[in-house]
């Protein structure tokens, strides 16, 4: 017996693989080049890996807007992880990659009040 679920999902990286993946994150596995749609427009397509499955993705123009921090040739996006959301524009979800950013930790900067206070010390007896 056979589980139909992959024969059933996509091929293509879409709103639903997204939707149903557990990391909602993806690594770019070929840089990929240009195709033209089903509609004649030219398009980026590349392949990347979520969650261990191979997908086809053709990012839109906000993700390549956003992943161009990368570089400007996808061969430097390579190995690179891009963070996926799933975004409402013109009343359509889309599939937005980012890139991921660090959150760096707060310096620690003490309160005036809990600032040290000085200490009264007892020289009595002190010669």
């Amino acid at each position: 017996m056979a589980n139909i679920q992959e024969a059933l999902e996509s091929n293509f990286l879409t709103v639903e693989v997204v939707r149903n993946s557990p990391s909602k994150q993806c690594v770019v596995v070929d840089p990929g080049s240009y195709e033209d749609d089903d509609y004649g427009n030219h398009k980026l397509s590349m392949k990347v890996n979520i969650d261990g499955k191979i997908k086809k993705w053709r990012p839109n123009i906000t993700t390549v807007t956003n992943l161009k921090v990368l570089g400007m040739d996808t061969n430097e996006w390579l190995g690179k992880v891009i963070a996926l959301s799933i975004e409402k524009q013109g009343g359509k979800e889309l599939v937005i990659g980012n890139v991921g950013v660090v959150a760096q930790p707060a310096p620690t900067v003490p309160v005036v009040d809990q600032l040290p206070t000085t200490q009264t010390v007892n020289t009595e007896g002190v010669i």
